[in-house]
């Protein structure tokens, strides 16, 4: 009934959708004040039609438009399985533990928000649930009828007890409608294990799990661990002591953030967008399991209320939120350097520098350090030098102090190669956090030792490349020799010495090129290297061009001689005629290695192995490294392009009579330099660059067989033919000494006195011999003169030209030709 209380009149009844409450107010005279307040209580089915006025009337009606359009408007949100009843009467399903409406709307609104853990009161979820399949707009608000906001902040494991301890301590699990049963909170994304068995005066929660969203598993909630919430606005601001829980007052630990309401969407409409989501396959709020669990097996409460005596080794008590918290992690005073190096060749000393980086006063001492490391003193930063025994006494550093200390290495205990080893000193008595010890400071040292210098030179192995050079060398200048002392034989002759002596003079000038290629810094200074670098491609470009030349030139010749032969006239080819491709190929050579000389010069430089700095070894290396490349393939190519012009004039002429065309000696030496060039090439890059005696090998006998390979080719069949005609000659001599004597006196002694019978005689031997050798001309068809000279004349067996008759130059007419040649230069 209606009471007046202190001059104040005090209704109180409760809501019920059943009945009609009306309250009428008598206003005594003057309007001043409330004389009576009479509280009538009707049933909604019996309405007194006095009270069915006109404002009732149109109250009634604007209501009912409303609900049909309400009706009207009701769409399917998204699918869910069966929810039952979940207020009827005075059941009330959610405020006996968990249920399906509170499961729905936490997981909805932690969804939106993304919050670690989400919870609401029980005490406003209602209706009567809904079948298995489509969940209306209806549905939501007949779960949950009132319009509140999102809530969100930040809470500590520890204060996050306290909240679920005040829930449970009030809630009491009983389907019914009690006072306090709705302060039960439903959760989602976290699960809360408690035993209702325990005792009022402790605490009823055991276990407290978070879900982990990546693991799909519940690890346990721990108590300075930080976690986000989401709730709503009835929850954060007007029910029961949760404004206070979840408030500045209580959430003030350092990350904790109070229960904020922003301008999200009103709950329904968070939950709507939710179960949107749910299309193909319904919502059921049972995954992933219970989420309010009562453990009677567990009784050990779950105590996150501390004081200073429960702290352990390696927390400290934190006054302000009367709780153990664990010693910071993050280092209190630190080496500015991560790393000290030392090389017993430059440094023996070093600097490394301490600096207090907490907020108060700390004291370090030495922790351990290498047995080769010593720290002399340490310097503050008032100059203030100490020396003493770091492993017994503590240095005191104040906040952003630094002390400068002094680190020497004995290298004379260390053997050759890096040693590393840590130094490490302990932080102690870490000011206002009583009882921690701050995260050792910890430098590393290198200390590299070297052994001795290697510098990888040539040593002794330089007179194999002496040996060879004078080997090579001799083997051309012998050749020369006798080139010029038989040069008047007509095997010598037929050769043209001239060529044989620049072809002999090229392979010498080639094989002094082994000389540099022996010259390192062993021997000679810095500047006397790198004339020896360059002096190698001066040397062997020059010797190849003179040698190459030579042969071009002289298989150029025998080709115009025998192609004016074939037209059957005789020419006289003088020695500008084939001085041509010489000055060519000396004048390229020459240019691209001057060029080289000025623009790219090879220098002679130390390279170290494997940046060591002690193991080095020496190379020949332009200073434009880029031009030097271009420039050693332009030489390839200048040299490569005579090679390839000999071969092609070797092959035209490859018919005529060795004792005139070098075709077939051409081609064998083409055959071996190629063969060479396969063989070396991949050699030399599958040598390291690091072992230069392997490569001076390399280089050395390359030049030393392109040199004695050409003046074998060269020169051998000439000497052997020279030997032969020596030979048949000494014979011939004896046979006509023979003849001779066995004539009649008379005629033996006419032929002896007459001198130009014998030069006939010589002649007709000679002929004889041509004629016994066949034609050495083979393929050459020479037109009918009017007055054939010296000429042969054979008739061709039937399998070779139709018993054609051909007139063959002999050869005494080519004789006559190249000496005339000869003669002339």
């Amino acid at each position: 009934e209606p009471t007046l209380v202190d001059g104040v009149w005090v209704v109180s009844y409760q809501i019920d959708s059943s009945q009609y409450d009306q309250m009428t107010i008598q206003i005594a005279d003057g309007g001043r004040s409330v004389e009576k307040v009479e509280f009538v209580t009707l049933n909604m089915d019996s309405i007194p039609d006095e009270l069915k006025d006109e404002s009732y009337v149109r109250l009634q009606t604007f209501l009912r438009q409303l609900a049909t359009e309400a009706a009207g408007n009701d769409p399917v949100v998204g699918q869910s399985v069966e929810v039952p009843v979940q207020r009827s009467g005075t059941y009330r399903r959610c405020k006996a533990g968990m249920c399906e409406t509170g499961n729905l709307y936490t997981d909805a609104i932690r969804w939106y928000t993304g919050s670690d853990i989400a919870f609401q009161g029980s005490g406003g979820f209602r209706g009567s649930g809904w079948e298995a399949g489509g969940v209306q707009v209806s549905d939501l608000w007949g779960a949950l009828p009132f319009d509140n906001d999102v809530c969100t902040g930040v809470i500590s494991g520890a204060n996050m007890f306290q909240l679920f301890n005040y829930s449970l301590y009030y809630a009491t699990f009983e389907g019914e409608d009690t006072q306090t049963g709705g302060l039960l909170l439903q959760v989602s994304g976290m699960r809360l294990s408690f035993n209702l068995q325990l005792p009022m005066n402790t605490t009823r929660i055991v276990k407290m799990e978070i879900w982990d969203e990546e693991t799909d598993t519940y690890s346990d909630v721990e108590p300075h661990k930080l976690y986000s919430f989401a709730s709503d606005s009835f929850i954060c601001s007007a029910y029961g002591s949760y404004p206070v829980l979840l408030g500045e007052e209580s959430l003030d630990r350092p990350g904790e953030v109070p229960g904020f309401i922003g301008d999200a969407p009103i709950i329904q409409m968070v939950v709507a967008d939710y179960l949107a989501q749910f299309q193909d396959s319904p919502y059921d709020p049972y995954i992933p399991g219970s989420r309010l669990v009562n453990r009677t097996d567990m009784l050990e409460p779950l105590n996150f209320v501390q004081t200073a005596d429960d702290c352990l080794q390696g927390e400290y008590w934190e006054t302000n939120n009367s709780t153990c918290v664990s010693c910071p992690t993050e280092p209190s005073a630190a080496f500015l350097s991560e790393t000290l190096e030392f090389d017993a060749n430059d440094n023996l000393y070093g600097l490394i520098k301490l600096v207090n980086v907490a907020p108060s006063k700390v004291r370090v001492m030495a922790k351990s350090l290498p047995s080769y490391i010593s720290i002399e003193s340490v310097t503050n930063e008032a100059g203030n030098m100490t020396h003493f025994n770091i492993f017994e006494n503590k240095i005191g550093v104040l906040p952003g102090e630094t002390l400068t200390m002094n680190v020497t290495v004995d290298f004379g205990a260390l053997e050759p190669g890096t040693a590393q080893g840590s130094v490490a000193f302990s932080v102690i008595d870490w000011g206002s956090f009583s009882g921690c010890t701050g995260r050792d400071a910890i430098f590393e040292v290198f200390a590299r030792k070297y052994p001795s210098e290697q510098l990888n030179q040539l040593g002794n192995l330089r007179y194999a490349g002496y040996v060879l050079t004078g080997i090579a060398c001799a083997l051309a200048l012998g050749a020369t020799a006798w080139v010029v002392v038989y040069r008047e034989k007509q095997v010598v002759r037929v050769m043209q010495p001239i060529f044989l002596c620049a072809i002999s003079m090229g392979v010498f000038i080639m094989a002094l090129a082994m000389i540099p290629t022996s010259i390192d810094d062993e021997i000679v200074s810095q500047e006397s290297a790198d004339i020896a670098c360059m002096a190698v491609p001066w040397l062997l470009s020059i010797g190849f061009t003179i040698s190459m030349s030579a042969l071009f030139s002289k298989l150029w010749r025998i080709h115009r001689l025998f192609a004016a032969t074939r037209r059957g006239r005789r020419v006289q080819l003088k020695a500008k005629d084939v001085i041509a491709p010489f000055a060519v190929m000396l004048l390229l050579n020459v240019s691209v290695v001057l060029t080289w000389s000025i623009w790219a010069p090879l220098k002679f430089v130390r390279v170290p192995v494997l940046n060591e700095p002690w193991n080095s070894y020496g190379i020949c290396q332009s200073e434009n490294e880029q031009l030097g490349v271009v420039l050693h393939i332009v030489a390839f190519v200048v040299n490569g392009g005579p090679v390839a012009a000999a071969a092609y004039v070797a092959y035209q002429v490859r018919k005529v009579s060795d004792e005139f065309s070098e075709a077939k000696r051409v081609g064998l030496a083409l055959f071996i330099w190629v063969q060479e060039f396969l063989v070396v090439g991949p050699m030399y890059f599958l040598i390291e660059s690091d072992n230069p005696s392997g490569r001076y090998f390399l280089e050395i006998g390359s030049v030393f067989v392109v040199s004695v390979s050409t003046l074998s080719i060269f020169f051998v069949p000439i000497i052997r033919s020279k030997l032969k005609h020596s030979k048949m000659f000494s014979r011939r001599n004896l046979g006509d000494q023979k003849n001779k004597q066995s004539l009649p006196e008379s005629i033996a002694d006419s032929q002896g006195g007459d001198q130009g019978s014998l030069v006939d005689d010589r002649n007709r031997l000679e002929q004889y011999s041509l004629r016994q050798k066949g034609p050495r001309v083979t393929g050459v068809h020479c037109a009918p003169t009017p007055t054939p000279t010296a000429t042969n004349t054979r008739e061709l067996s039937p399998s070779s030209n139709a018993s054609k008759e051909v007139t063959l130059a002999s050869k005494s007419d080519i004789m006559d030709t190249l000496e005339e040649g000869e003669n002339e230069e």
